[in-house]
């Protein structure tokens, strides 16, 4: 008789899918202001209808759920991602992680 058991041991832990984005959004924390989130908005309109689908924007805020694996996360991002676009300000160009990004 086959061991219909098998199936009720510990629960599988939810992962979290990584699709691979269209656009990397690369900024510094300290500028967030509200320029950041209309960017995202304002791309995700503006491509939608030239690639005829739903856009994948990455925004490490929103994308990035455990902050132990940011550099994973960030950079499978960024090699997978069609276009880089950084909103370059003095504080972008003092922070590590954000070099990092560039650098990537």
């Amino acid at each position: 008789m086959p061991d219909s058991q098998e199936s009720s041991g510990p629960a599988t832990p939810v992962t979290h899918a990584i699709t691979d984005p269209d656009v990397f959004l690369s900024y510094a924390h300290s500028d967030l202001g509200g320029i950041v989130a209309a960017l995202h908005a304002q791309l995700e309109s503006d491509l939608r209808p030239l690639l005829g689908r739903h856009v994948e924007i990455f925004l490490d805020r929103s994308d990035i759920l455990d902050f132990h694996d940011w550099k994973v996360r960030c950079h499978h991002a960024l090699r997978a991602s069609g276009f880089f676009i950084v909103l370059l300000s003095p504080a972008y160009l003092r922070s590590d992680a954000c070099r990092w990004e560039w650098e990537e």
